[in-house]
């Protein structure tokens, strides 16, 4: 029995969609799931951009999609260049009694919360270390991107709906 969508759904554009999913979950480090942004480590000029960049690391952490933590850096790639952490290291130093965390480690094993440059440095981290155990084009392809985003110098200009967004007006 069709239904009234499969009327008018394209199999194709649904397949690379689903499987955009399913690659973007595949890849997404799952030490991030559980965590939320440190709003206190962002700062900087050009507010509606870091604005529009940290609200698409969200979009990121939601929807583990590697789209949106590439368009959050080419967005403002000077706050990903900040101080950061590696998630998948951290473990490592965890030690009962441990006295020797900087505040960015404290921060995450007390409360959950990460800034956006550790956001990326651990997925951009976890995709290297994956890169060596599997040959696969498309992953090497995530990471290209990434690394071209991060050392790109000119920011993304900021739309009118994103500036308004920002302002809290839609």
């Amino acid at each position: 029995k069709n239904s009234e969508f499969e009327k008018y759904a394209f199999p194709e554009a649904n397949i690379k969609i689903i499987d955009e999913l399913i690659e973007s979950e595949k890849y997404f480090p799952e030490i991030l799931s559980r965590i939320e942004i440190d709003y206190d480590s962002v700062y900087g000029y050009d507010l509606p951009l870091i604005h529009s960049s940290v609200d698409e690391i969200q979009k990121f952490l939601l929807t583990k999609n590697l789209k949106y933590l590439i368009k959050a850096i080419e967005i403002k790639p000077q706050i990903y260049l900040d101080e950061s952490i590696d998630l998948n290291e951290i473990f490592y130093k965890i030690k009962p009694n441990q006295t020797l965390l900087n505040s960015m480690e404290k921060k995450y094993i007390n409360e959950k919360r990460l800034s956006p440059s550790s956001i990326a440095w651990t997925t951009y981290q976890h995709l290297i270390k994956l890169s060596y155990q599997i040959d696969d084009i498309r992953l090497k392809r995530i990471i290209n991107k990434i690394e071209i985003a991060i050392h790109s110098s000119k920011a993304k200009k900021i739309t009118r709906n994103e500036f308004k967004k920002f302002m809290g007006r839609r």
